[in-house]
């Protein structure tokens, strides 16, 4: 399946959408070099005070594309590990206030996204976890690491250890997410 990373500016505020087939967004090889290349623009736009990552459809984001990491060996997973984790420090490091608008189920290198963003709002329909322990890999992108800073050791452990996809409610109980609104609400609350 093919995600399609798309930037749209509109004053202060930049948006950073990912448009999947079927509605459901993959974290594929091209759509982190595409990702990348929005990043670009974004590091040099001093214009930009907030950037919003946002989804179209089923999910938020999924996570990695699965045949992807199937095909990997231990070298090729070392490479997307580190360059999974440079995207994720680039998302951290942008000098504008980074909002991550979760609508929908939200996993693994989605996840992933949403804990290097500066304010993460879910809708009530909203999953979010790291489920990637089910199919015998860690969180390789920054994630055991932010979890832990974020949250603290008994959450991260939970978070990573069990796998679990948290409801909007769970989530913002434990602090995963700052904000859960109804989804009809939802993009208002955002904007």
């Amino acid at each position: 399946m093919s995600t399609q990373v798309e930037l749209d500016r509109e004053g202060h505020v930049a948006r950073v959408r990912f448009r999947g087939e079927k509605g459901i967004q993959i974290l594929s090889a091209a759509t982190r070099q595409q990702f990348g290349e929005v990043l670009d623009e974004l590091e040099a736009d001093e214009d930009t005070h907030v950037v919003v990552f946002e989804a179209v459809g089923r999910t938020f984001i999924a996570g990695a594309d699965i045949h992807e990491l199937a095909a990997l060996n231990y070298a090729t997973g070392e490479q997307v590990a580190r360059d999974g984790q440079h995207l994720m420090t680039r998302v951290a490091r942008l000098n504008a206030v980074t909002v991550a608008a979760v609508h929908a189920a939200c996993a693994g290198g989605g996840c992933e996204l949403v804990l290097a963003c500066d304010l993460r709002m879910a809708a009530e329909s909203a999953r979010i976890g790291l489920p990637e322990v089910g199919i015998g890999i860690l969180p390789g992108w920054g994630g055991t690491v932010r979890t832990v800073r974020l949250f603290g050791g008994a959450v991260a452990r939970h978070m990573i250890l069990t796998g679990e996809l948290f409801d909007a409610a769970e989530a913002w109980r434990l602090g995963i997410v700052d904000s859960v609104s109804p989804d009809d609400e939802f993009r208002a609350a955002v904007d």
